[in-house]
């Protein structure tokens, strides 16, 4: 079983301090570039409604809050942690649905 071999490699982890450090300092790395990455995603986000209220067609007294919230609602559909979902004959569906959601949340 996979996940049992994790929990294995995991031990190795704890027993070995210098693979443990690297392993650390490897995830650290990474989580810095998740956040950067979000964060460029949600400032592209902003600016698009951002225009979207220059033009009339959004509302949004702050449109970085409102891009975090519609990326906050959208996980679902963007979020690798959420990829084994991806395949669910409803995911259409549902992304209609979050999707309808976040447009009515910005209509003037």
């Amino acid at each position: 079983e996979v996940r049992g071999l994790g929990v294995f490699w995991a031990l190795d982890l704890v027993d070995d301090p210098e693979l443990f450090a690297t392993y650390i300092e490897l995830t650290a790395d990474a989580r810095v570039v998740v956040k950067a990455h979000v964060e460029t995603l949600i400032d592209q986000l902003a600016r698009i409604i951002a225009d979207g209220v220059a033009q009339s067609e959004f509302s949004a007294p702050d449109p970085r809050a409102a891009a975090r919230a519609a990326f906050d609602a959208t996980s679902r559909f963007h979020n690798p942690a959420h990829a084994a979902e991806w395949s669910d004959p409803q995911i259409d569906d549902a992304y209609a649905g979050v999707r309808s959601l976040v447009l009515r949340g910005l209509a003037p």
